[in-house]
């Protein structure tokens, strides 16, 4: 890439982050309540207060679409939008502690401009499998364990993990995720004895949408010769 093409790259990605950023908030603030297992007719406040996230989510977005402008520019729109969509994800696990179903079916919707750039389409289909297996597999212990009914919302999460990345990745994202969900639970069980619970969605969220940005580039190509 020449100097005129890197500095159109970063102005790109600053104004997209600035709209994508300002607009995460008005979107999740906005979003039906059924999306979210509530009813708030009569909210009267802002879900996501939009001082100061906008200004964090700008900034995050722009950084993330400079990275995926310099690393994986075939695939940054596809990957971009995905980390959108991770965002909301993130806030409604966080927030409600819920996973927006309706939003995992988007994010599925992603691998179209994903997949095309990746490997074989057979690691894709193996880590639907791998990553329902796994997410039931971990919900399965921790129903078992805590005796509390689990939701089919992680593991429909965990499929489409395992659409975008590939069978060995998603095993380690959702590992990742699940021992990140029970190193928090656990300290906070110990030091805050009645807290609310972190939905276990929001570390394999946040795991999911850490991968998809460094899975590019050179550390992209590192990953892959370790894992294939």
């Amino acid at each position: 890439m020449n100097i005129a093409q890197n500095i159109l790259i970063v102005i790109a990605a600053i104004m997209a982050g600035i709209i994508t950023g300002s607009g995460s908030g008005y979107a999740f603030n906005h979003m039906p309540d059924k999306w979210l297992k509530v009813n708030e007719e009569d909210r009267q406040y802002q879900r996501v207060k939009s001082v100061p996230w906008k200004y964090v989510l700008s900034g995050t977005f722009s950084v993330i679409g400079i990275h995926l402008g310099f690393s994986a520019p075939e695939k940054a729109i596809g990957i971009y939008i995905a980390c959108i969509i991770v965002v909301e994800i993130l806030m409604g696990t966080l927030i409600y502690g819920v996973i927006p179903s309706y939003l995992t079916k988007m994010l599925a919707l992603t691998a179209v401009g994903i997949l095309p750039f990746g490997g074989e389409l057979e690691l894709y289909i193996l880590g639907m499998v791998a990553g329902t297996l796994t997410g039931l597999g971990f919900i399965m212990v921790k129903g078992l364990a805590s005796k509390k009914q689990f939701s089919w919302d992680i593991v429909e999460l965990s499929c489409i993990i395992g659409l975008l990345t590939g069978w060995k990745k998603a095993i380690i994202i959702i590992i990742t995720g699940f021992v990140l969900w029970a190193l928090v639970t656990g300290y906070r069980n110990i030091r805050m004895k009645k807290n609310r619970v972190i939905c276990e969605g929001f570390f394999v969220s946040l795991a999911f949408m850490m991968w998809l940005i460094l899975d590019n580039g050179i550390l992209g190509k590192k990953i892959d010769l370790f894992l294939w």
